[in-house]
């Protein structure tokens, strides 16, 4: 069996990281015909920390949190959960307007 170098790693990952990103927005597409965002968004999510840990591990990446990294990591999280639920919302309110006016 072939040993790949880490440069070789790296591509591989970064090839199927690429693929399953990328189906990931029309699986969410046709999905949501079945069921709410929010909890497409908690499956995508879970499923990205499922494969996200292992590689984490095989990489032996640390993970360490200071307390001037976690200032940044709730600022972005909050950011994050922001736009995410302000875009989610405006889209549910502009289908029900829409409903609305037919």
């Amino acid at each position: 069996m072939k040993r790949f170098n880490e440069k070789q790693l790296f591509a591989i990952l970064l090839f199927v990281g690429m693929i399953f990103w990328g189906g990931s927005w029309p699986s969410s597409k046709i999905l949501t015909q079945y069921t709410s965002t929010e909890v497409i968004t908690f499956w995508r999510f879970f499923f990205a920390l499922l494969t996200f840990v292992p590689i984490v591990f095989a990489l032996k990446v640390p993970l360490r949190l200071t307390p001037s990294s976690l200032k940044y990591l709730l600022l972005a999280s909050f950011s994050i959960h922001s736009i995410l639920f302000s875009s989610s919302r405006a889209c549910v309110l502009v289908l029900q307007e829409q409903e609305e006016c037919l």
